[in-house]
């Protein structure tokens, strides 16, 4: 059996992430070495498991702020060059344009003459200007020049791809969710028999925390409930404008796993995001068995809600929003209707989407190894 030999380069591990890297770890056909680039030390147990994996190496990145601003500087890491030469790969993974170190690592490739792989959540330019912009859209366009193939993690960051002039564009669905975990934990939650919407995100005026005054106003006056989970530098505007309403719960944050029940209790989840690369809040709410309202500048939504009745895309404008949410709330999907439409990406799915883009690249450069040696599960992780 041949097996394809990758290094994923990769900034700190996040939850869904770790586990669909657990996926590709457990598939006979490739042979995957993660190197993550870290800033601080690992503080959950899910973390600390997957830094800990044979096949990881982690280094220490140094993270340099502007002096009086919150702005971080790309972040540097020692040691990936002499770690890309020990692991030996048929193809290395670049994520993080502008990181000094993936710069590094793609710098490293051409000398190795190792192709080189790029992923994007992007699908639009970015509309600030200034300095910094020009750099990073430079940067960019040349980091596409240079690589081999650019993976998009969604239909609009293949087409922006395409757009920048990348050579080779593939979709390959990186940020995708563990559905099938989500729908089994929340298998048995009945959903409220009042019609209820649920915010789940960070309270900040790019997740929408502005719009929901409007949108928590306009459902109380047709008698539908709204709940708000999250925290963030909104929470305090928002406890002042809504927190006394009667059909208003600001629940802060919660756990994970209390979040998909939430979920699977409600009519509704809302995304009013001005802007989403991906939006696993979505794909989160399908799983578990809920229906979406969410805006056009979600990157998911052409992945996930196209031709399905389990979600509603409309404008910013935070009456649109409350009106989808209204009606919705008042005729939801089925539960079915919308875990088939979070089905449509799974870590599966996903990985054959990146060995497909990846064997592509390589061509037959894919190294013959003994069955014995195939990866097998490991545990789950808990989150």
């Amino acid at each position: 059996m041949k097996r394809l030999r990758i290094a994923f380069v990769s900034e700190s591990p996040s939850p869904d992430r770790a586990k669909w890297f657990r996926t590709l770890r457990a598939r006979a056909d490739t042979e995957l070495h993660v190197v993550y680039l870290t800033a601080g030390p690992a503080t959950r147990s899910w973390e600390r498991a997957e830094l800990a994996a044979p096949d990881v190496t982690h280094l220490h990145s140094l993270s340099l702020e502007h002096a009086g601003s919150s702005d971080h500087l790309p972040r540097m890491a020692r040691g990936l060059r002499r770690s890309l030469d020990q692991i030996d790969p048929d193809v290395v993974i670049i994520p993080g344009w502008t990181h000094p170190s993936c710069l590094d690592a793609l710098a490293w490739s051409r000398i190795a003459k190792v192709p080189s792989v790029t992923t994007a959540e992007t699908w639009k330019p970015s509309d600030s200007a200034g300095v910094s912009t020009l750099l990073a859209s430079t940067i960019r366009r040349t980091v596409l020049r240079q690589v081999d193939a650019a993976l998009g993690a969604s239909a609009r960051s293949v087409h922006y791809l395409k757009r920048e002039g990348a050579r080779s564009v593939h979709l390959v669905h990186t940020n995708a969710c563990d559905v099938r975990s989500i729908a089994r934990a929340t298998a048995a939650v009945q959903r409220s028999e009042l019609p209820t919407v649920l915010f789940v995100g960070r309270l900040r005026d790019r997740k929408g925390a502005n719009s929901l005054p409007t949108i928590a106003r306009r459902l109380d006056a047709l008698g539908v409930f709204l709940r708000v989970i999250g925290d963030g530098n909104e929470r305090t505007a928002l406890e002042r404008e809504i927190g006394g309403m009667e059909r208003v719960a600001l629940l802060g944050p919660l756990p994970r796993a209390v979040v998909h029940q939430e979920m699977a209790a409600a009519s509704v989840v809302v995304v009013p995001s001005f802007h989403e690369p991906w939006g696993v809040v979505v794909q989160e709410a399908l799983a578990a068995g809920a229906s979406v309202v969410t805006t056009s500048e979600v990157g998911c939504v052409d992945d996930l809600l196209a031709g399905t009745r389990a979600g509603r895309v409309v404008s910013t404008d935070p009456v649109d929003i409350a009106k989808a949410c209204v009606s919705m709330a008042t005729r939801p999907a089925t539960r079915a209707e919308a875990r088939t439409s979070a089905h449509r990406v799974t870590f599966e799915s996903a990985g054959d989407q990146l060995l497909d883009a990846l064997n592509s690249v390589v061509g037959f450069r894919a190294r013959p190894v003994a069955e014995s040696t195939v990866a097998q599960p490991g545990p789950a992780l808990v989150v």
